[in-house]
């Protein structure tokens, strides 16, 4: 999601999952990135997102490679079944 006009209240019921590159053109990865990372996963929390994981990979911006982007379909994959899960009744 990349959209910026959600509300709080929109945002509490989405489950949410943060990924990271480490070698991304645009964000590089620094201890400031990870930082602020931690930061939004406890807001995120603090909103009752019921649901908040947050990712790092060892890639580019785009996951360009099998290797780089495998690991992250797999993990998406699992968030996407556990979402599933948790709010079937």
């Amino acid at each position: 999601m990349f959209s910026m006009d959600l509300t709080e209240e929109e945002l509490s019921g989405i489950p949410i999952m943060l990924c990271f590159s480490s070698k991304d053109e645009f964000i590089p990865d620094h201890p400031a990135q990870r930082e602020l990372a931690k930061r939004v996963v406890k807001v995120l929390k603090a909103l009752e997102v019921h649901v908040v994981e947050c990712k790092y990979y060892d890639g580019d911006h785009g996951l360009t490679t099998e290797a780089m982007y495998s690991p992250f379909v797999e993990d998406v994959m699992k968030f996407i079944l556990g979402v599933i899960v948790y709010v079937s009744p």
